[in-house]
């Protein structure tokens, strides 16, 4: 049904602090870390964006490095979270919902940050594509 969120698991709350707590110590090694690993760092971080400051231009850089690829609007989207730019983020989350095979149609629900709707695009695919070209 459109219009609707995706329901979560029971554990994704847990899950997600979790993440959150042990992202910051990954961070710190971010430049001793392989393209494929600081792709993913720079996901996590987008969902964290409170740890992920001391990357964002780093991950701009990345994403310009991959522009016109699937992990370059990924990582755009990614630089968007993590400068706060909702709306920014949402544009991009919804132009990869066109090309990416992924439940996107609960874009358009009211009373939703763009922050979350554009994190769920980029949780559910950016490792999606990672997972393809790695």
């Amino acid at each position: 049904m459109r219009g609707l969120l995706p329901n979560a698991a029971p554990w994704t709350q847990e899950v997600h602090l979790a993440v959150g707590e042990r992202l910051p110590a990954r961070l710190t090694r971010w430049n001793t870390e392989p393209p494929a690993i600081r792709y993913v760092l720079a996901c996590l971080a987008a969902l964290h964006p409170q740890h992920g400051q001391q990357i964002v231009e780093d991950v701009a850089a990345m994403a310009t490095e991959h522009a016109g690829r699937r992990p370059g609007e990924y990582l755009r989207l990614a630089e968007a979270l993590l400068r706060a730019d909702d709306t920014r983020a949402l544009t991009i989350a919804e132009q990869i919902s066109g090309w990416e095979d992924l439940r996107c149609d609960w874009l358009d629900v009211p009373d939703v940050t763009g922050a979350l709707k554009a994190g769920n695009v980029l949780a559910e695919g950016a490792l999606r594509v990672a997972s393809t070209t790695a």
